[in-house]
């Protein structure tokens, strides 16, 4: 066998010749690096913040926080007392002691990195959840651990069923309005002690428990050691090469292994400055982010890269020539078709040059420049005074709907799509129910990657019907996306052109049942432009003239008219008989959180 070897670049690394690291390694000489190796006191929350403040950098930051309300930073000395602060209101107000199993559910904030080192300072086990978890994923580990404390936000506590928890003691929330069954964490916080007796312990202690995520059965709980800090801090200067002056960020949930080990632990053991990125996915954020705080490392994932890069350079919606008249005619054309079907001149309409369904109210957006979708629906709405169901099926979540209506009661947007913790925009999450008077007329169905026909048409017709029925529109927009298919690009959905085809047939029958047949399908996003579109296309208006599902060969006028354009040989056949498709070996459990997220949504409507 050939073996090359490649020289890496000299310079100012941690493992400077791994061969000699290896050769010579021994983990005593890792305990040195810690205090406990001298003291015999041992807890993480000191290592990590602590101790940085005791030995002269107290003035050094610790934390960068961003998101779009807020841009803080808190020195080491500040870690210390917010997270001695903490310790001491989940002491008092909460009864925590040692061993004790405290959760923490909720969105990335500075609290809750006060409220972590605050629950190791007391030398309880910290337990993160991932803000995403729905009820029964957030049940399932609160009940396995016996948890006696949690610690959420207003928003994620009708998650957790505290009637159903008997070993839960205390409720903790960081908020505002918090209800007096309830620890209101904030108040509590502002009259605190900054001053705290550290819990000391030993290295075989409880630090963290983490669960895995379910996939092969129930979640198990994996306790981790106060003694982890060793691979934490040894792997962390070694493998990400972290040193005190750089500014590190680890994109990973906390609620994940990673974001503990690697958002949390490594680069404060090492003494670097962390950083933290709050509220959803924004390719601009992102960036701006890592420009603001000056990032020397950042610890990311593919599905991450893979996001940013479907969404493009910092402005992904390039100006083109006549850009304002053609993006004009699109929402011209939608508007005048509308004016027909409520006129009666005809029953329904498709406008496939439409579907622009990112532009946002003032911006465009998403390769969108001006939202046929959101003008047309505001039209109908005051024009008519008509109640409108807006139904997207891209599997790009239609953001720019979606907040036009935040708080409408009057226009519903219901959107079926992939999960946006993978996709562009990022938004979509079954909780965006919208706002004020528009509370509930915001529906979200995020579906997971690689869902595939039955799991998607199950949960499509059942969360649609219950919709339909309790709104009673007066008409129906529709989006229709074909970027659920397999063969997509961008997007990593599994369907065939089974559910393309089937998507209109349900609409349109939809429409005959609620809306006197009208209905107007615009088009939407797909980037397998010869094998997807055209056939699924074919179907929205196949559908909307009554006419049934195709079989069989293409007809030889389209083939010999548009083989020439492509630089592959075009279908021949309506279905894709199998081309490149691959089976998905976990389609089970994505059909059952699929299957779970829409019962959820279903139970909105009884």
């Amino acid at each position: 066998m050939k073996v090359e070897i490649y020289i890496g670049d000299k310079g100012n690394f941690n493992l400077q010749d791994y061969t000699e690291t290896y050769s010579n390694f021994d983990w005593s000489e890792v305990e040195k690096a810690f205090t406990w190796s001298e003291t015999g006191k041992v807890n993480m929350a000191y290592e990590c913040i602590d101790k940085h403040v005791d030995q002269g950098r107290g003035d050094k930051v610790a934390l960068h926080y961003q998101d779009e309300q807020r841009t803080e930073s808190y020195t080491f000395t500040e870690m210390k007392d917010r997270s001695n602060q903490a310790a001491n209101v989940l002491k008092d107000k909460a009864n925590v002691n040692k061993g004790d199993r405290v959760f923490i559910f909720m969105p990335r904030t500075p609290e809750l990195y006060f409220a972590f080192m605050g629950i190791l300072k007391l030398g309880a086990i910290v337990g993160p959840l991932f803000e995403a978890f729905m009820e029964k994923a957030v049940t399932d580990r609160l009940e396995n651990s016996e948890a006696k404390v949690i610690i959420t936000t207003n928003t994620l506590l009708p998650r957790i069923p505290v009637d159903q928890l008997p070993h839960l003691e205390t409720v903790v929330v960081v908020d505002d309005d918090v209800d007096d069954n309830y620890v209101d964490f904030n108040k509590e916080m502002k009259a605190a002690s900054t001053d705290f007796d550290m819990e000391w312990l030993n290295l075989d202690d409880g630090l963290i428990l983490h669960y895995t995520s379910g996939s092969t059965g129930q979640p198990k709980g994996v306790l981790h050691e106060q003694r982890a800090m060793m691979v934490h801090y040894i792997s962390g200067k070694y493998v990400l090469d972290i040193q005190e002056d750089d500014v590190y960020w680890c994109t990973a949930d906390p609620g994940w292994v990673t974001g503990t080990s690697y958002g949390v632990f490594s680069p404060w053991l090492n003494g670097a400055t962390n950083c933290i990125a709050g509220g959803r996915f924004s390719p601009e954020a992102w960036y701006q982010m890592i420009e603001d705080f000056k990032v020397t490392i950042w610890y990311t994932a593919p599905t991450a890269l893979r996001m940013l890069m479907s969404a493009g350079d910092d402005d992904e919606t390039s100006p083109f020539k006549h850009m304002h008249q053609h993006s004009a005619r699109i929402v011209g054309g939608a508007l005048k078709l509308a004016d027909a079907i409520m006129t009666g001149k005809v029953r329904n309409g498709c406008h496939l040059g439409g579907g622009l369904h990112h532009s946002l109210p003032g911006k465009a957006n998403g390769f969108c420049v001006y939202n046929d979708v959101a003008v047309t629906a505001a039209y109908l709405s005051e024009t008519y005074d008509a109640r409108v169901l807006c139904i997207d099926t891209d599997a790009h979540h239609g953001d720019g709907t979606q907040w036009s209506f935040y708080t409408n009661p009057n226009i519903l947007n219901y959107s079926i799509h992939e999960t946006g913790k993978f996709l562009f925009p990022g938004t979509g999450h079954y909780t965006e129910r919208g706002k004020e008077h528009g509370y509930g007329h915001s529906v979200n169905l995020p579906l997971e990657p690689f869902t595939e026909d039955e799991s998607f048409l199950k949960c499509f017709k059942t969360s649609i019907s219950a919709v339909i029925e309790a709104f009673r529109p007066d008409i129906i927009l529709s989006v229709h996306g074909v970027d659920l298919h397999y063969l997509d690009p961008l997007t990593h959905m599994s369907c065939t052109l089974e559910s393309l085809y089937q998507i209109p047939y349900m609409i349109q029958q939809l429409a005959e049942r609620y809306t006197d047949g009208k209905v107007l399908m615009f088009g939407g996003g797909g980037y397998n432009i010869w094998d997807v579109v055209p056939r699924a296309w074919a179907h929205v208006y196949l559908a909307l003239q009554g006419q049934p599902i195709q079989h069989g060969p293409l007809p030889d006028a389209w083939l010999n008219k548009w083989q020439p354009y492509s630089s592959e040989p075009l279908p021949t056949t309506w279905t894709d008989e199998g081309k490149n498709y691959q089976s998905v070996p976990r389609a089970k459990e994505i059909s059952d959180k699929n299957w779970e997220r829409t019962q959820q949504i279903c139970s909105w409507f009884e």
